[in-house]
């Protein structure tokens, strides 16, 4: 009988040479040249979810469903830049002042909340709306963040840390009067912090600084995301979505900025690979597309007549790595750590195993982030690759020397870039250890390494080496070098971003990463794009592109 993904696999070569016959046939209707009526794109995986707190939603979608106190643009003269949105203004003051300033609101027990605190003050515009008409207030983005800290299921909780006794109330230990964000009137809220963080409103541009519709989330449970159903804030609404194969966005009139959205129309389609995207694109089916794979970025060039623009590479401020257990031996002992660093060699894994764009990487923070250090000083103890067998070899056996079981070593990936690592990895080490293993999906808890990515949600180092900062980090690194690392980043936040102090407080956290040897850093992944003549656009500096922000030509 024929195996279940193998009738799969011919069932989507079928459907998909359905769809390309189908889409060849309307591109010979339309004149060259021309634009469509809506943007086309293409998504390689199912759209499962489209809550933005949802770890399995795309970025990209529901940045245009629901929108920010702030946006992240991209500035020609610096990374970045933070601009109005759903907030019009914003001030720091001292949280004394704000108990003089706004006495009305302020309810008992609440004073010692604000003293010697700092708070940032946002204001939000007057006219702005859900896609059914009603105001979006202060209060949407209270009762957002409140419910968003009680469902620890939910993605990037530890962002709303930073609020002042946001942890306690994720425990249900405070009642939500102490809690760091709280409403003055319907169009001013206060945050409260923990400590000076002037990175502070650039936060504010992610998913869980956002308003929801927290009311119909209750009511309707998983049923709040039909297209029937969902209320959003964003320049794009819900017209349809069916998860395996189509999603589409319409333009929601009610979004305060809603005059400066051009295109009328998103339509994803999802599709099984790069290369069917590749074969779509080139009969006119799709107006842009992202290119990871060498292989395909090394056809289209071979293409000069291909009818679209080809950008250069850029930063996805992505890093994939190969982690250690730290809690397991071998690897709780740093000379383990070492042995496996002397063999793993980056430019093969890079350019032939993975075959993506991308550059070595000997740190964790991405090129394009503030806070990226160029190359590792001449002072950090470095862990280089060795082509010596001899000297290989002596380095596991000074490793073994220290009672150190090289016996059964396990390797785990769940994803599909992360497996062809693991089984270089795998076949590296084989060559001076007997017994490596890739572990299964069920043995993630028993693996002695990992491999992984850290994609960070926004172009700054805090979002690169934050992911080893707590103490139940996946690396299960919990020693006094970790509490100096988590130290340093406590205090980089309380700098001005970019400031000389922050960058060598991060560069020192850094260096207690790479010196530990907890990671062992392979690559920044990189793309291109390529774009229809017809399609205006601006790359971005995060991995969101600022869709509402583009248009057709003519």
């Amino acid at each position: 009988m024929m195996r279940n993904q193998e009738r799969k696999m011919i069932f989507l070569i079928g459907l998909w040479s359905i769809l390309l016959l189908h889409t060849v046939s309307m591109a010979e209707d339309r004149p060259k040249e021309e634009h469509p009526p809506y943007l086309r794109l293409a998504r390689n995986l199912p759209v499962e979810s489209i809550n933005p707190l949802d770890k399995n939603s795309d970025r990209q979608i529901t940045s245009q469903l629901f929108a920010g106190l702030v946006e992240v643009e991209s500035d020609p003269e610096k990374t970045w830049k933070v601009v109005p949105s759903l907030a019009k203004k914003w001030a720091l003051f001292k949280g004394e002042v704000v108990l003089k300033k706004y006495p009305s609101f302020i309810t008992q027990g609440q004073e010692e909340l604000f003293k010697g605190a700092a708070v940032y003050i946002f204001h939000l515009r007057k006219n702005v709306q859900w896609s059914d008409g009603r105001s979006i207030t202060a209060n949407d983005v209270v009762e957002a963040m409140q419910w968003h800290l009680l469902r620890p299921d939910l993605d990037a909780t530890d962002d709303l840390f930073i609020l002042k006794n946001a942890r306690k109330y994720s425990q249900s230990n405070i009642d939500k009067k102490l809690l760091g964000v709280q409403k003055i009137d319907d169009h001013t809220l206060c945050f409260i912090l923990e400590d000076p963080t002037p990175l502070f409103p650039l936060m504010t541009s992610l998913p869980n600084f956002r308003p929801l519709p927290v009311e119909a989330i209750k009511e309707l449970g998983e049923d709040w995301m039909h297209p029937e159903d969902i209320v959003v804030s964003g320049p794009y609404s819900l017209k349809r979505w069916r998860k395996r194969n189509l999603l589409i966005l319409k333009k929601n009139p009610h979004y305060f900025d809603a005059s400066k959205v051009q295109i009328p129309e998103i339509h994803y389609t999802i599709l099984p690979s790069s290369e069917v995207a590749l074969e779509m694109f080139k009969q006119d089916q799709l107006d842009f597309i992202q290119v990871s794979r060498q292989k395909l970025y090394s056809e289209i060039k071979k293409y000069p007549n291909l009818t679209g623009k080809l950008s250069n590479e850029q930063s996805r401020l992505e890093t994939w790595y190969l982690g250690f257990d730290l809690s397991k031996p071998p690897f709780n002992k740093i000379e383990a750590r070492q042995a496996v660093a002397s063999v793993i060699k980056k430019e093969p894994l890079l350019k032939k195993v993975l075959g993506v764009l991308g550059k070595k990487a000997d740190t964790l923070t991405s090129p394009s982030s503030v806070g990226h250090v160029d190359h590792p000083p001449d002072d950090w103890k470095s862990v280089s690759t060795s082509d010596d067998s001899e000297r290989i070899r002596e380095l596991f056996k000074q490793a073994n020397s220290t009672d150190h079981d090289f016996s059964s070593i396990k390797i785990f990936s769940d994803t599909e870039d992360g497996s062809e690592i693991a089984m270089y990895i795998k076949e590296t080490l084989g060559e001076v250890l007997n017994n490596v293993e890739l572990a299964k999906e069920d043995e993630e808890d028993n693996a002695h390494l990992f491999v992984a990515f850290k994609e960070a949600r926004l172009p700054h180092a805090h979002y690169f080496l934050s992911e080893f900062s707590e103490p139940d980090n996946k690396s299960g690194w919990n020693n006094q070098k970790h509490s100096e690392f988590s130290e340093l980043l406590r205090n980089a936040l309380t700098y001005h971003t970019a400031s000389q102090k922050q960058k060598d407080l991060y560069q020192k956290a850094e260096k207690i990463l790479y010196e530990e040897i907890v990671i062992i850093s392979l690559f920044f992944r990189e793309v291109a794009f390529l774009a229809k003549p017809w399609l205006i656009w601006t790359p971005s500096k995060t991995d969101v592109q600022q869709i509402h922000n583009w248009s057709f030509k003519g």
